[in-house]
C-alpha cells in the first residue's frame, strides 16, 4: 500500500451516499447541510477517502495529521471517534478498525471534478467576513495560488483597508511565519519606516492561517501599466531609488530579501502628489549570519533558489535571479543587488516586462546608467556592485560623476593640444624640453585614466551582454520548453531531459560569446552534478575551465573556481586520480593566493577535504577541513550553510581518526550554536550514532541512526545517496544490537538502491556490497557473505587500484572471516595481499580499534592454524616486543602470550623463550 500523505485536493469533491466532502476547504455536508468538523478529524477523513478500501496505518495517520509530534496515546482514537459520530447518518460508508494496525474506510466513494481551473482552498468570496476578524469584509482577490490566497478587505464602518494572506499548507504557513519574523527584525533594527509594509497581526493557531497587513498599494507591475509612462526619466529613477534604499536598509540589519521583483514592490499615492514605494513579501527572505553582513557570501551547495531538484525550491522570478544562484550557490547581498540591477534597467526603459537581453545598452542613452546597470548585473559576483547602498550612492551622485568625467576629458584634450604646440616650438625653444617632458608625463597619466574609464565601460558592457545572454538562454532554451506551444514541449519530460535539450545548442548559439559560453557550461555542469549525472557534469565543467582559461587567463579566479568545481564532480564520480591531478594543477595556478586568506584558498581546502573524504583518507582530510575552518575564522566570506557543512565533514574525519571526544564536542556545537541547512541536518544524528557505536553505547545510538534516516528521506527521498548512507549506518547499529533480521534487511536494501542508482562498479555500490557481505557472514549466511566480500574487494581493486582504502579494509575482514570458516590458505592470501598502509585504511573505514599489532597477530594466528608454526613464531616475535612496551594494548598482549604458548606447543622447533611471562607490564598488571 502506498503511504498516505496529505496533499492539496482543490479540484475535487468526494461523494459517498448523501454526503460530500470538499477536500480543499475540508467541509463536510450531509444531504446539503454543512456540518462542523474539527481540523484533525477532517484531515483523517481526507486520508481515508483517498485510500478507500485500504488500511491506513496508525503511523501514517500520526505522521500526516500530527507530523509525528509527541501526543497522548488516545489522541488518534479520539479523533476517529469524532469522525464516526459525524458520519453516523451516512450508512453507505463505515470506518473499520484494523486491530493494532490502523483504520479503513469501507463503502462506495466517487470523486467529481468541480471545475478545470484553480479553486480557492478556503471558499472565500467577495462580501464574506474575514475569518476571525469581525467587521472586515473581503472586497477583492489580489492573488491565488495553490496553498495561498491574498485578499483585500475593508472595514464596513471605518472604511479602513487591510490585506490578508491565507495559507492552507505547511510550506505557505512557514512562509508567513518567516515574514512575521523578518518584519519584527526590521522594526526593531530600523524603527517605523514608510518603505516597508506594516504587519499588524496574524493567526497561526488554527486554520485558516493568515497574516494581516496594512494596505500598502498596488504592485509595481500593476501600477506601472497605467502610471509608469507618464513619468519622466528622473521620476522613474526616483521610484527605483526608493526600492533600492529599502533593500539597503534591510541589508543593514542583516535581512536578505531573496525575491526582489515588481510583484513584491507596492506603490501608493503619497503626500504632495508623490508616489510612496514599499518593499513587501519577505516570506522567502532570511537573516544573514552576521549583524553587519559581509559583502559577498559564497557557497557551493545551499541553494534556496535553484532550477534543479534537490537544490532547493524556486523562490524568485527567473529574470531577477543571479547566475550564481541558478548555479546552486546561496542567495547573498550581491544576488539581491543583481535583481536590483535588472529592475533598474526596466525602470529606466519604462518597461517592467522587458528582459535584460543582448543589446540592452541601445535602450539606455546615459553612459553612467549603462555602467551602473552592467556593474550591478555582472556575471561574477566578486566584480558586481558590492551592495545596495553602493548602488544607491552611485545613482545619487550621477551628476557629480558626470561633471568629474567631463573635466577629465577636457583636461586630456587640453593636454593633447599643449603637447602639439610644444612639439612645434621644440626647435625654437630647446629650453622647453624639460617642461615638455613634465607635461607629457602628466598628459600620459591623464590620458591613461581616460582610456581606463573607457575600457572599463566596454568591459562592463561585455559582462552585461553575457548576463543578458545567460538570462535569454534560461528563459528561452530551458524554461521555454515548459510552454505547450514550444515544439520541444513534452508533458512527460523531467528537468534532466529539459536540461539535455537546452544544453545541446549552446556551442553554436554562443560561439561568438565565449565568456557567456563558459558561464553557461559552469552553470549547466553544476546543475548536472546536483542531478546526479556526473559524466555530463564533468564534460561541461571541463569546457568551462578551457574557455575561462582562454578568455580570462589560466590563473583567473573564474578559471580556478571552475577547476575546483571540476574536482568536486570528478571526486563524486570516483575518478580519484583525475581529481587529484586536477586539484594539484589548480593549486599550482593559484600560487600565492593559497598562502593568504582568500576565497581561492578556501575553495582549495574544501576540494582537498572532499577528495580525501571520498577516498577514505580521513587523516589527510582532517587538516584540509581544519585549514578551511581557520580561513573562515580569518574572515574569508562563506555562506553559513556551507560553513556548517565543512564542520560536519571535520566531525566525520575526527570520528574516523578515533578522536571521539573532540568529535562529540563539535557535534554539540553544531546541534546548539550553528545553523545546519535542512539538507545536512541528517548528518548530525548520523555522526552521533557513529560516535556512540565506537563507544559501544549501541542502545543510545539506535534512535540517532533512525532519526538520520528519516531526516534524509524526508528531504531527499529514499533513493538519494545520503538516504542510502543513512540506511547503511542504521544497519550497522542494528547489527551491534544483535538484531540480525533488521540489520540484514537494511543492508540488502542499501546495496540494491546504491547499485540501481549508481551502477554496479561505483565505489559506493561496492562498499555497500562489502558491508552486506559482512552482515551476512556475521548473521549466519556465511557462503553468501564471503561471496559478496570477495566481489566487493576484487571490484574495488579492479576499478580503483589494489591500494584502495575500502578494498584494503574488506581484505582484512575477509581474512578474518575466512579464518573463522577454516579456509586458512585463502585467509593467508587475503592478509598477505594487503599493502603497507592497510591499517590506516581500515581505521579510516571506522574500525579505529585496528592496529598494526592486531593485524600481525591475526597473520600469526592464521599461519599457526595452517600448520606453519615456524613462520607464525617469526611473525609474532616483533609483535610481542612491541606490545610489552605499550600499556594501552594490554588485552592484546594477553592474546599474543596465549598464541605464543600455542605455537611453542604445536611447533617444538620454533624458537620459544625458556619461560613465558605471565603478567603484563605496569601499570596494567594482570594475569594472562
Amino acid at each position: 500500500m502506498s503511504k498516505a500523505k496529505a496533499g492539496p485536493q482543490s479540484l475535487y469533491r468526494w461523494c459517498f451516499g448523501a454526503a460530500e466532502f470538499d477536500a480543499a476547504a475540508r467541509h463536510l455536508s450531509i444531504a446539503g447541510v454543512k456540518l462542523h468538523l474539527e481540523p484533525k478529524p477532517a484531515q483523517i477523513l481526507e486520508l481515508l477517502l483517498r485510500h478507500a478500501g485500504e488500511v491506513v496505518t496508525q503511523a501514517e495517520l500520526r505522521e500526516s495529521v500530527w507530523g509525528n509530534r509527541l501526543t497522548v496515546d488516545h489522541v488518534l482514537a479520539t479523533a476517529v471517534g469524532k469522525l464516526r459520530l459525524a458520519l453516523k447518518d451516512v450508512p453507505e460508508v463505515s470506518i473499520i478498525t484494523a486491530a493494532r494496525v490502523g483504520y479503513k474506510l469501507v463503502g462506495h466513494v466517487s470523486r467529481v471534478l468541480v471545475r478545470g481551473e484553480f479553486v480557492g482552498q478556503f471558499e472565500l468570496s467577495i462580501g464574506d467576513d474575514v475569518p476571525l476578524r469581525s467587521g472586515f469584509e473581503l472586497v477583492e482577490s489580489l492573488a491565488n495560488s495553490r496553498g495561498s490566497e491574498v485578499w483585500l478587505a475593508r472595514h464596513r464602518r471605518s472604511g479602513e483597508s487591510r490585506v490578508y494572506k491565507f495559507a492552507s499548507d505547511g510550506e505557505r504557513l512557514a512562509s508567513l511565519k518567516q515574514e512575521v519574523t523578518l518584519s519584527q527584525v526590521l522594526q526593531e533594527g530600523l524603527g517605523p519606516r514608510a518603505d516597508f509594509t506594516q504587519v499588524l497581526s496574524w493567526n497561526f493557531a488554527d486554520a485558516p492561517y493568515f497574516l494581516e497587513s496594512a494596505y500598502a498599494g498596488q504592485s509595481l507591475r500593476k501600477w506601472a501599466q497605467t502610471h509608469l509612462d507618464a513619468l519622466d526619466a528622473e521620476q522613474r529613477l526616483g521610484i527605483f531609488l526608493q526600492v533600492a534604499q529599502a533593500v539597503a536598509a534591510a541589508h543593514s540589519v542583516g535581512v536578505l530579501h531573496k525575491d526582489i521583483k515588481p510583484e513584491n514592490v507596492l506603490v501608493v499615492a503619497g503626500d504632495a502628489g508623490h508616489w510612496q514605494v514599499r518593499l513587501a513579501d519577505f516570506g522567502v527572505g532570511r537573516i544573514l549570519h552576521e549583524a553587519q553582513p559581509s559583502e559577498s557570501e559564497r557557497t557551493e551547495l545551499d541553494s534556496s533558489v535553484s532550477i534543479a531538484p534537490g537544490m532547493g525550491s524556486p523562490s524568485g522570478t527567473l529574470f531577477y535571479l543571479a547566475p550564481e544562484v541558478i548555479a546552486g550557490k546561496s542567495p547573498s547581498i550581491r544576488s539581491d543587488v543583481y535583481a536590483l540591477g535588472v529592475l533598474l534597467y526596466q525602470c529606466v526603459v519604462a518597461d517592467l516586462v522587458r528582459p535584460l537581453a543582448s543589446g540592452w545598452q541601445r535602450d539606455v542613452d546615459d553612459e553612467l546608467l549603462i555602467e551602473d546597470i552592467a556593474a550591478a548585473t555582472d556575471l561574477d559576483p566578486e566584480r558586481r556592485t558590492a551592495s545596495a547602498s553602493q548602488l544607491v550612492e552611485q545613482l545619487l551622485e550621477r551628476q557629480q560623476r558626470r561633471l568629474d568625467r567631463h573635466h577629465r576629458r577636457e583636461n586630456a584634450q587640453r593636454l593633447l593640444l599643449s603637447e602639439t604646440a610644444l612639439q612645434r616650438a621644440r626647435a625654437r625653444r630647446p629650453w622647453m624640453l624639460t617642461a615638455l617632458a613634465a607635461l607629457g608625463l602628466a598628459f600620459g597619466l591623464s590620458f591613461w585614466l581616460y582610456f581606463e574609464a573607457e575600457t572599463g565601460r566596454r568591459a562592463a558592457q561585455r559582462y552585461g551582454d553575457s548576463a543578458a545572454a545567460v538570462q535569454r538562454f534560461l528563459a528561452e532554451d530551458l524554461l521555454g520548453q515548459a510552454n505547450p506551444v514550444d515544439s520541444r514541449f513534452d508533458y512527460k519530460a523531467g528537468l534532466v531531459r529539459m536540461l539535455d535539450n537546452a544544453a545541446k545548442g549552446i556551442d553554436l548559439r554562443f560561439a561568438n560569446e565565449p565568456l557567456t559560453l563558459a558561464v553557461l557550461n559552469r552553470v549547466i555542469g553544476g546543475a548536472y552534478r546536483s542531478l546526479g549525472n556526473r559524466e555530463r557534469s564533468i564534460e561541461h565543467l571541463r569546457t568551462a575551465v578551457t574557455i575561462f582559461s582562454q578568455q580570462q587567463g589560466a590563473n583567473h579566479e573564474l578559471t580556478l573556481e571552475a577547476h575546483y568545481a571540476l574536482v568536486h564532480a570528478l571526486a563524486l564520480a570516483s575518478e580519484f586520480m583525475q581529481a587529484n591531478a586536477e586539484l594539484i594543477a589548480a593549486d599550482r595556478l593559484a600560487t600565492d593566493r593559497l598562502t593568504t586568506p582568500s576565497t581561492t584558498a578556501l575553495e582549495s581546502a574544501i576540494a582537498w577535504a572532499l577528495l580525501k573524504t571520498l577516498q577514505f583518507a580521513p587523516a589527510e582530510a582532517l587538516p584540509a577541513y581544519e585549514r578551511a575552518i581557520k580561513l573562515m575564522e580569518q574572515g574569508v566570506p562563506i555562506d553559513p550553510a556551507q560553513s556548517a557543512v565543512i564542520r560536519v565533514g571535520a566531525t566525520d574525519a575526527l570520528i574516523r581518526t578515533g578522536q571521539i571526544d573532540r568529535a562529540l564536542e563539535l557535534l554539540k556545537v553544531l546541534q546548539t550554536d550553528i545553523h545546519v541547512p535542512a539538507g545536512n541536518e541528517w548528518e548530525i544524528p548520523r555522526l552521533f550514532a557513529r560516535a556512540l557505536v565506537l563507544r559501544e553505547n549501541y542502545s543510545d545510538a539506535l534512535p540517532y541512526a533512525q532519526a538520520a534516516l528519516k531526516l534524509s528521506r524526508d528531504h531527499y527521498g529514499p533513493n538519494h545517496w545520503n538516504s542510502i548512507v543513512a540506511l547503511s549506518s542504521l544497519s550497522n547499529v542494528q547489527f551491534e544490537l544483535k538484531d540480525c533480521p533488521s540489520s540484514l534487511e537494511s543492508a540488502i536494501q542499501a546495496y540494491q538502491l546504491m547499485r540501481d542508482n549508481e551502477g554496479p562498479d561505483r565505489q559506493g555500490t561496492l562498499t555497500e556490497q562489502g558491508n552486506l557481505g559482512a552482515r551476512q557472514f556475521d548473521c549466519g549466511h556465511r557462503d553468501e557473505g564471503l561471496q559478496n566480500l570477495y566481489a566487493a574487494r576484487d571490484g574495488l581493486r579492479r576499478n580503483f587500484g589494489p591500494a584502495n582504502p575500502v578494498a584494503q579494509s574488506f581484505g582484512f575482514f575477509l581474512a578474518g572471516y575466512l579464518g573463522e570458516a577454516k579456509r586458512y590458505t585463502e585467509a593467508l592470501q587475503a592478509i598477505e595481499s594487503l599493502s603497507q598502509d592497510a591499517v590506516e585504511s581500515i581505521r579510516a573505514g571506522g574500525a579505529t580499534n585496528i592496529s598494526p599489532a592486531k593485524l600481525q597477530l591475526l597473520h600469526a594466528t592464521l599461519l599457526l592454524r595452517n600448520g606453519e608454526g615456524t613462520k607464525a613464531a617469526g611473525v609474532l616475535a616483533p609483535v610481542l616486543t612491541e606490545l610489552r612496551g605499550d600499556s594501552e594494548q594490554a588485552d592484546l598482549l594477553d592474546e599474543a602470550i596465549v598464541l605464543q604458548r600455542e605455537i611453542c606447543t604445536a611447533e617444538p622447533s620454533a624458537q620459544c623463550p625458556a619461560s613465558t611471562p605471565d603478567v603484563t607490564p605496569e601499570p596494567d598488571a594482570r594475569q594472562p
